[in-house]
């Protein structure tokens, strides 16, 4: 049975390189988007800075609270269950709806 659930939030333990290149620093934060093999491997969304649209459409660096603000996918890849911690059960950012 899998540890982790479907829209676990999660927090890298080790860096991951991305398959885009670069790499994925331990505590980039991210969440689960599929779960594989009954929880040997998970898609997990990974994500960078926040940041919303300038004027022109490009990205720019913004605060948590500015309007419009996200935080930037840097990356969705496999990630093992020793790679990452649970941050914040999917159950409670899913208001109850849970996986």
């Amino acid at each position: 049975m899998a540890r982790f659930q479907l829209f676990d939030g999660v927090k890298l333990t080790e860096a991951i390189p991305l398959t885009d290149g670069g790499v994925a620093q331990v505590e980039t934060v991210g969440t689960i988007v599929e779960v594989l093999g009954e929880g040997k491997a998970y898609i997990v969304e990974l994500f960078g800075g926040w940041v919303k649209y300038d004027e022109k459409g490009n990205f720019v660096s913004a605060a948590q609270d500015e309007a419009d603000s996200f935080m930037e996918t840097i990356g969705v890849e496999t990630v093992y269950p020793h790679q990452f911690v649970l941050t914040i059960p999917a159950r409670e950012t899913m208001g109850g709806r849970g996986c």
